[in-house]
């Protein structure tokens, strides 16, 4: 049981450094040089203005560009490890602060989604198998197949154009017309 745990967790770890080496070092080949991309959000707040040779030093200071990028990655993981996330681009403030200001909605969204296919789920399974083989069954079985099917990022902006567009739903003010 101990090996099994202890082969998990060695995955687990390898997993996370190669995937956020593989993010760092593909969004580092980007076109475009990063403390020019970084200075236009910075100093600019618009991506299609030029920043000065003197911004784009200053990016480049700030940030230890001119460092060899396994060193700006090592930095990084040492940094992410004491839970320095560095500091958002358009607001300043730390990105740490940003993901707990916005934890409360996500763990009410996933709560929330959970407990729906719960509701939802179970009693199709139930009506599915009790009625097995007839339009009730074959009903269940294909709007389950296409819950699975549909990736996530479509079902989210289907829902999107449903609630807030055709029913002008907002969070704000309410159903404004149906």
């Amino acid at each position: 049981m101990l090996e099994i745990i202890l082969k998990r967790t060695g995955m687990f770890i390898l997993v996370v450094i190669a995937s956020t080496a593989l993010v760092f070092f593909l969004l580092h080949s980007l076109p475009g040089e990063s403390a020019e991309v970084m200075a236009k959000y910075i100093f600019l707040g618009n991506v299609e203005l030029t920043p000065s040779n003197e911004a784009i030093d200053i990016i480049k200071d700030k940030y230890d560009l001119e460092k060899p990028l396994s060193s700006q990655y090592a930095t990084w993981v040492w940094n992410a490890i004491h839970g320095n996330l560095g500091k958002s681009y358009q607001t300043n403030d730390p990105v740490t602060e940003e993901i707990l200001i916005r934890l409360p909605a996500t763990i009410t969204l996933a709560f929330v989604s959970i407990l729906l296919s719960l509701v939802i789920g179970i009693p199709a399974g139930i009506i599915a198998a009790v009625k097995q083989n007839s339009l009730t069954d074959y009903f269940c079985s294909t709007i389950s197949v296409l819950g699975i099917s549909i990736p996530s990022f479509w079902l989210a902006i289907l829902l999107i154009f449903v609630f807030f567009l055709h029913f002008r739903l907002d969070t704000d003010n309410g159903i404004r017309r149906l």
